[in-house]
């Protein structure tokens, strides 16, 4: 209940201002989803228990990841990344020396390579400029917080930017893609983006016309972090799903792919997020490349240097291109 919730922040030294804040940040993200709102009971998602399993378990790693999202355009490749808190501030002029350029927010880093055939050398660069600095990290979630953020006084406690977006997936999109797109083209945004909220009646209508069941619509949606109550019978779009359907109605699924590299004591890995409606000839491609599909991100088999990393890199990312292509000729 949303009493038990207080208490908790009380126990966590966090006032009841600070906690309330935070209620409505797991309701902004779906974490918590109301059970019943006139008694304010709520019940955790099945995304948060996801996500919150994977904070505690990846926390060791972060500092020890480069991330990367390689777009294909029409023109070039762009290559960026977020400046999260973890990346080394010596890495970033080094990498202007190459010509990679920050945002005007200074938080991405962007390349653009004009062919495949350059592709290899920009990215064998780009993890020889990390790999000094990737270590592990002995410690909890929120320790990394703490050694790479910084300290927020007003609230007592501390900052960090770590995010990164590599996963366009929902269990649910596939089933209820025509209503997802429709309140998505109707609706625009989460309220808290400017969208609109929508009725249970506006859900029937657009499950009519697709012959979906409503209430199962509903169930679904807020259980996969779809979509989350505002009010009674009120309904919005969560930014998770307005990023994914946005994702799938401009096709980056045919051109853009997310990769993190991870390094430890003796190995790299090569991690590359899932997309919902990936091709199934790429998918069999990681497969038969040792891939193993674990929390959303397929995992390669333990790499054992630079070389064999941006190797398989490139290797899967040439692969990703030539397979899309012809899925966009099929006219996917």
């Amino acid at each position: 209940s949303f009493d038990q919730l207080i208490t908790l922040g009380s126990r966590a030294n966090m006032s009841p201002n600070y906690t309330k804040d935070e209620i409505v940040g797991c309701r902004y993200a779906n974490f918590l989803v109301p059970e019943n709102i006139r008694s304010q009971t709520f019940y955790i998602t099945d995304r948060a228990i996801r996500d919150f399993a994977v904070y505690s378990t990846e926390a060791i790693f972060k500092p020890s990841e480069l991330t990367l999202t390689i777009d294909f355009r029409e023109k070039d490749i762009k290559l960026s990344f977020f400046v999260m808190d973890t990346v080394p501030a010596a890495v970033i002029p080094r990498l202007g020396e190459f010509g990679w350029s920050l945002n005007k927010s200074l938080k991405r880093l962007m390349y653009k390579c004009k062919s495949l055939d350059a592709l290899p050398d920009v990215i064998y660069f780009l993890i020889s400029s990390f790999e000094p600095y990737l270590h592990e990290f002995r410690g909890t979630y929120g320790d990394v917080i703490k050694t790479f953020g910084r300290e927020r006084k007003r609230f007592t406690d501390y900052s960090a930017n770590l995010n990164h977006r590599g996963l366009f997936k929902s269990d649910t999109f596939l089933s209820y893609e025509d209503g997802y797109v429709k309140i998505k083209e109707q609706f625009k945004n989460p309220i808290d983006w400017g969208g609109k909220a929508f009725n249970k009646k506006m859900i029937e209508n657009f499950c009519g016309d697709s012959l979906i069941n409503s209430e199962d619509f509903i169930a679904n949606a807020i259980k996969d972090g779809m979509i989350r109550n505002v009010e009674i019978n009120q309904f919005s779009l969560t930014g998770h799903a307005s990023i994914i359907v946005d994702s799938q109605i401009r096709k980056h699924f045919l051109s853009r792919i997310a990769l993190i590299v991870r390094k430890d004591a003796n190995h790299f890995y090569l991690l590359i997020g899932s997309n919902t409606k990936y091709c199934l000839s790429f998918v069999k491609l990681l497969q038969s490349e040792g891939f193993e599909l674990k929390d959303g991100w397929y995992f390669s088999p333990a790499l054992q240097n630079i070389k064999e990393v941006s190797g398989l890199i490139i290797k899967v990312t040439d692969q990703f291109y030539v397979l899309n292509r012809i899925e966009e000729k099929r006219g996917n």
